[in-house]
């Protein structure tokens, strides 16, 4: 097994060590690492999301489409032996669907602005049923709204993700029409392109906008954030 980055290794001693911080929200602490290349790793910002789209997707659905058959070819024959197990099997998307519901994704620009942030995700995981997914609009309130574009209207990659197969394949359409491109607004784009109508008549019911999670892309204090929802709980922006 690959040897975990130090600081990597003090984070999980410190999370499954302090029981005062860390027992209350977590009660398993898992690290699994991507494994990327140099080249995988890879981002520019903008429209080329290589580096993200890969741990991104990578968590969900597992590797490139190759792998992914070949992760199912391995998991076939491990079936027809009858030795496949929690221990193998396959990578961090197949353990990820056989093990969890619903995922929360946030990167490290989130922060928690209220207490109880993590039963309150239970919360929103429960209701309504059938969902696929919760996550935040953009912030600020624009001042003009002639710079107002499609894309702007999508909503952010960090909130709650059901763990649906029908969602699942959905994203891996996605990631075949735009496998560089950000996620979050090529997600949007997908569903709202006027031939993808029908698809957009029979899942737009399963995407909801929720104050969560804000996502703040200039500056934001705890004030400003409560002042536009009081049931925030957590922030996404790098800029506090």
């Amino acid at each position: 097994r690959e040897e975990l980055p130090s600081w990597v290794a003090s984070l999980v001693e410190s999370l499954t060590t302090d029981h005062v911080t860390s027992s209350g929200c977590f009660r398993r602490i898992f690290v699994r690492c991507a494994g990327l290349t140099a080249e995988q790793e890879f981002y520019r910002g903008g429209w080329d999301n290589t580096g993200p789209n890969n741990l991104f997707y990578g968590l969900l659905l597992g590797g490139d489409r190759e792998e992914e058959e070949e992760e199912e070819e391995e998991e076939e024959e491990e079936e027809e032996r009858g030795d496949k197990g929690p221990d193998n099997e396959g990578g961090a998307g197949s353990f990820l669907r056989s093990s969890y519901d619903f995922m929360l994704w946030h990167e490290t620009d989130v922060f928690a602005v209220r207490r109880g942030w993590a039963e309150r995700v239970v919360e929103e995981c429960r209701y309504p049923r059938g969902f696929w997914r919760k996550g935040p609009s953009q912030m600020p309130l624009m001042g003009s709204t002639s710079m107002v574009a499609t894309h702007h209207y999508h909503m952010n990659t960090a909130g709650i993700y059901r763990l649906d197969p029908c969602f699942l394949d959905l994203l891996r359409a996605v990631r075949r029409e735009f496998p560089r491109a950000p996620p979050d607004a090529m997600l949007h784009a997908f569903l709202h392109e006027p031939e993808r109508f029908r698809n957009f008549q029979r899942y737009g019911h399963k995407f909801h906008y929720t104050d969560l999670m804000q996502n703040w892309l200039s500056e934001w204090t705890e004030e400003t954030v409560l002042a536009h929802s009081p049931n925030t709980v957590l922030v996404h922006g790098k800029h506090r």
